[in-house]
Protein backbone atom coordinates (compact mmCIF):
# COMPACT_ATOMS: atom_id res chain seq x y z
CA UNK A 1 0.00 0.00 0.00
CA UNK A 2 1.31 3.10 -0.94
CA UNK A 3 1.45 6.68 1.32
CA UNK A 4 -1.73 7.89 -0.58
CA UNK A 5 -3.53 4.59 0.77
CA UNK A 6 -2.02 4.64 4.32
CA UNK A 7 -2.74 7.92 4.85
CA UNK A 8 -6.38 7.65 3.63
CA UNK A 9 -6.91 4.54 6.03
CA UNK A 10 -5.71 6.64 8.74
CA UNK A 11 -7.93 9.38 8.52
CA UNK A 12 -10.57 6.62 8.37
CA UNK A 13 -9.35 4.99 11.94
CA UNK A 14 -9.13 8.39 13.09
CA UNK A 15 -12.54 9.15 12.11
CA UNK A 16 -14.01 6.29 13.75
CA UNK A 17 -12.06 7.06 17.37
CA UNK A 18 -13.56 10.73 17.44
CA UNK A 19 -17.00 9.11 16.73
CA UNK A 20 -16.34 6.75 19.53
CA UNK A 21 -14.92 9.03 21.50
CA UNK A 22 -17.24 11.51 21.10
CA UNK A 23 -20.70 9.26 20.94
CA UNK A 24 -20.91 8.90 17.23
CA UNK A 25 -23.63 6.39 16.04
CA UNK A 26 -22.17 3.90 13.95
CA UNK A 27 -23.51 3.42 9.99
CA UNK A 28 -27.16 2.34 10.28
CA UNK A 29 -26.25 -1.31 9.06
CA UNK A 30 -24.70 -2.16 12.09
CA UNK A 31 -27.18 -0.73 14.97
CA UNK A 32 -30.44 -3.31 13.34
CA UNK A 33 -30.95 -6.15 10.91
CA UNK A 34 -32.90 -4.52 8.75
CA UNK A 35 -37.03 -4.89 8.56
CA UNK A 36 -38.79 -5.63 6.20
CA UNK A 37 -42.44 -4.13 5.28
CA UNK A 38 -44.96 -4.29 2.03
CA UNK A 39 -41.60 -4.77 0.15
CA UNK A 40 -39.49 -1.63 1.65
CA UNK A 41 -36.46 -2.47 4.00
CA UNK A 42 -36.33 -0.30 6.86
CA UNK A 43 -33.30 0.05 9.02
CA UNK A 44 -33.58 1.67 12.96
CA UNK A 45 -30.25 3.89 13.61
CA UNK A 46 -30.86 5.90 16.73
CA UNK A 47 -28.67 8.74 17.44
CA UNK A 48 -27.45 9.29 20.98
CA UNK A 49 -27.69 12.46 22.60
CA UNK A 50 -26.91 13.68 25.78
CA UNK A 51 -27.89 10.66 27.00
CA UNK A 52 -30.93 9.67 24.84
CA UNK A 53 -31.72 8.30 21.71
CA UNK A 54 -33.21 9.94 18.92
CA UNK A 55 -35.71 8.49 16.41
CA UNK A 56 -33.83 7.36 13.56
CA UNK A 57 -34.02 5.47 10.62
CA UNK A 58 -33.37 4.54 6.83
CA UNK A 59 -36.55 3.58 4.35
CA UNK A 60 -35.50 2.07 1.00
CA UNK A 61 -36.87 0.00 -1.93
CA UNK A 62 -36.15 -0.78 -5.28
CA UNK A 63 -37.92 0.39 -7.96
CA UNK A 64 -37.10 -0.37 -11.47
CA UNK A 65 -34.10 -1.31 -10.42
CA UNK A 66 -33.14 1.86 -8.75
CA UNK A 67 -32.43 1.43 -4.70
CA UNK A 68 -34.26 4.90 -3.51
CA UNK A 69 -33.77 5.64 0.09
CA UNK A 70 -35.79 8.00 2.76
CA UNK A 71 -33.94 9.10 6.04
CA UNK A 72 -36.26 9.34 8.46
CA UNK A 73 -35.48 11.50 11.89
CA UNK A 74 -37.50 12.66 14.26
CA UNK A 75 -37.51 14.92 17.26
CA UNK A 76 -38.60 12.19 19.42
CA UNK A 77 -36.18 10.93 22.00
CA UNK A 78 -35.86 7.86 24.19
CA UNK A 79 -34.45 6.66 27.30
CA UNK A 80 -33.12 3.73 25.79
CA UNK A 81 -31.99 2.51 22.51
CA UNK A 82 -34.65 -0.45 22.16
CA UNK A 83 -37.30 2.23 22.42
CA UNK A 84 -35.68 4.04 20.01
CA UNK A 85 -35.92 1.34 17.42
CA UNK A 86 -38.94 -0.24 18.46
CA UNK A 87 -40.61 3.58 17.97
CA UNK A 88 -38.16 4.39 14.46
CA UNK A 89 -39.66 0.99 13.08
CA UNK A 90 -43.50 1.52 14.16
CA UNK A 91 -43.08 4.96 13.02
CA UNK A 92 -41.61 3.80 9.44
CA UNK A 93 -44.67 1.24 8.89
CA UNK A 94 -46.78 4.26 9.13
CA UNK A 95 -45.47 6.30 6.74
CA UNK A 96 -44.81 4.09 4.39
CA UNK A 97 -48.74 2.51 4.92
CA UNK A 98 -49.65 6.42 4.89
CA UNK A 99 -47.63 7.46 1.88
CA UNK A 100 -46.08 4.28 0.09
CA UNK A 101 -43.92 4.95 -2.81
CA UNK A 102 -44.47 9.04 -2.81
CA UNK A 103 -42.16 8.96 0.44
CA UNK A 104 -39.08 9.20 -2.41
CA UNK A 105 -40.01 12.49 -3.57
Amino acid sequence: MGIRGRLIEGVFEGMSFLKKLFGGSSSAEEKTAPVVHEGYEIIACPQAEGGQFRLCGKISKEIDGALKEHSLVRADMFSNEEEAVSATLHKAKHLIDEQGEQIFG
